[in-house]
């Protein structure tokens, strides 16, 4: 499962933010980070707060640095879709990165008749 693919790319061919429509790019970016939780962990992630969410990750067995991804991640993402925070662009750059690298270390690992293939 690759997520960054399937979702960041078609997140990026919006142009959310050269229109400056930053709202909406957070909130899909923060609902790409969710939907994959739920997928990869079975984390109902969607229709529930950051707060929640972190709760969740801390509780399962979930390294804090990975934890501290998410809560970047997703709270960065709030501080723009509700407190209307005017986010520099290289935030954008920075929560890619970072949703890049939950998606790496949380990867499944490949089985060894997928290696064959």
């Amino acid at each position: 499962m690759n997520g960054r693919f399937w979702s960041l790319g078609g997140l990026n061919k919006k142009g959310f933010l050269e229109e400056k429509k930053l709202k909406e790019f957070y909130s899909e970016f923060s609902d790409i980070l969710r939907r994959y939780l739920e997928r990869r962990f079975g984390i109902m992630a969607l229709d529930r707060t950051t707060r929640e969410i972190l709760s969740d990750l801390k509780i399962g067995d979930f390294s804090s640095g990975l934890v501290g991804k998410v809560k970047e991640v997703l709270e960065s993402s709030d501080l723009v879709k509700f407190a209307k925070f005017a986010a520099p662009r290289a935030l954008a750059e920075d929560l890619e990165k970072k949703l890049t690298e939950i998606l790496e270390e949380t990867k499944p690992e490949e089985k060894k008749e997928d290696r064959k293939k």
